[in-house]
């Protein structure tokens, strides 16, 4: 390349940035330059800052995108949200592809985008935007977008011989966060008929207030610069005059004249500086009461949620309260009580059920061992002399052992030793004992459990 020489021949790493740097020396090569500009621009997740003068070009190709958990079939771009070159936010243009030849997945159902939001850990993604088959709109999920004129767009293009399915959204004004992870996760059904994921993550470079005010001293320094050069103008002119030993009238008056330039380019570099200083005390106190204000707002709403929430309790407290002649309460577990009737009565899982939703409950379904200990001392602090019912039971289908009011499958805990038996061909209901849980006989006397959250 004529005139094209590298003006730095290393590659210098830095903070996941890769800079190169080039100097053109003639006029005639701006085409070049401006090639060179625009290779560069086709790179992914690159910013391109450069300048341009009459003596010498330069390009400065910074990378600032790292791409992690990557699949060949899916790509995550990012345009906008910081212009490196003002040093303010902009907007945001996120935008996922799907390559639907190399995903393996015949029928897409789902585009989902996950990011960093303001105010959380910038590894705990929030749910940003989706898009799926059912509804056909990208449709914007997280409740913080509200208000901050963020829009959305995409299509699964679920048809034959339509283009690649694409979500993405554009935030206006981006918030500045530090080095903000975005997540694209696409679903649906591939050859097999099985359920097929795939997916990719970006981590992008922000820059905060700082950058606003490395910028702002990198222009004083050159009105500083500015400022030494006219000095130095005064005084080689000054010396000219005095070495021609003239004091004729025109003399004098270019040597005022020249001071009169002098005094009007350092007042006004004076205030250029000043005018600088205001921009940027003004510019960081806006940032500040803005963040403060968010953060302000929500942890008014989150006190609010928690007053609201135990409030919710104490009432359903106080109503529990009211049912202790006829079942014995335990305390809280886990945002829950449990229910034992004091009477003993024919078991009917119906009846029982419908005693439970009475009190706001259900009959009492077993997650894991931990539940089923603390249910366990609460049901055998005395002496046990009848059963204790749960609404589990294999009343549908021999051996499938579902929950009566959930209608999940009981979960693997812990059983009596060879139990479940089914013997005689009559057990289909089940107890809970000290030893875990045993199949009866439907009709059996016994007092129900009622699960009770709160």
């Amino acid at each position: 390349m004529t005139g094209l020489k590298l003006f730095c021949p290393e590659i210098i790493h830095t903070n996941s940035k890769i800079v190169f740097q080039f100097t053109v020396k003639k006029k005639g090569e701006i085409a070049l330059f401006d090639q060179l500009v625009r290779t560069a621009v086709a790179m992914e997740h690159a910013h391109i800052v450069y300048s341009r003068t009459l003596a010498t070009m330069v390009v400065l190709v910074a990378v600032t995108a790292v791409c992690a958990e990557v699949h060949s079939a899916i790509t995550l771009r990012v345009s906008g949200g910081f212009n490196y070159v003002r040093c303010q936010r902009e907007d945001l243009d996120l935008r996922c592809r799907v390559d639907i030849t190399a995903a393996g997945i015949d029928h897409f159902t789902s585009l989902t985008l996950f990011g960093s939001v303001p105010f959380r850990d910038r590894n705990d993604l929030d749910l940003l935007v989706t898009l799926d088959s059912l509804s056909g709109n990208a449709n914007i999920e997280g409740d913080f977008l509200k208000g901050e004129g963020v829009s959305s767009y995409g299509n699964l293009n679920i048809q034959n011989n339509m283009p690649a399915p694409y979500l993405g959204l554009i935030w206006p004004s981006y918030p500045v966060l530090t080095r903000p992870i975005f997540r694209c996760v696409a679903n649906g059904i591939n050859s097999d008929g099985q359920a097929a994921v795939i997916s990719t993550s970006i981590q992008i470079e922000t820059v905060d207030a700082n950058c606003v005010k490395e910028r702002s001293q990198a222009d004083l320094t050159k009105l500083l610069v500015k400022m030494g050069r006219t000095s130095n103008l005064s005084e080689k002119v000054e010396a000219q005059l005095v070495s021609l030993d003239t004091r004729s009238y025109e003399s004098k008056f270019k040597c005022a004249h020249v001071d009169e330039i002098m005094d009007h380019q350092t007042e006004s570099l004076k205030e250029n500086f000043e005018n600088l200083g205001y921009k940027l005390d003004n510019l960081l106190e806006k940032d500040f009461s803005y963040m403060m204000k968010k953060l302000t707002d929500e942890m008014d709403e989150l006190q609010r949620v928690l007053s609201s929430l135990e409030q919710n309790i104490n009432n359903k407290l106080r109503s529990l309260d009211l049912h202790r002649e006829r079942f014995d309460v335990s305390s809280v577990y886990q945002g829950r009580v449990y229910l034992l009737s004091k009477s003993v009565q024919v078991f009917s899982i119906i009846h029982a059920q419908s005693r439970c939703l009475k009190l706001g409950g259900y009959l009492l379904e077993v997650d894991d061992n931990e539940e089923m200990r603390f249910v366990s001392k609460f049901l055998f602090s005395g002496p046990r002399t009848v059963h204790f019912w749960t609404g589990a039971n294999d009343i549908q289908s021999e051996n499938m052992f579902v929950y009566f009011h959930s209608k999940k499958r009981v979960p693997r805990i812990k059983w009596v030793d060879k139990q479940p038996d089914n013997y005689d061909n009559k057990e289909h209901c089940v107890e809970i004992t000290g030893k875990g849980l045993n199949d009866l006989p439907c009709d059996s006397n016994g007092k129900i459990v009622c699960e009770v959250p709160l």
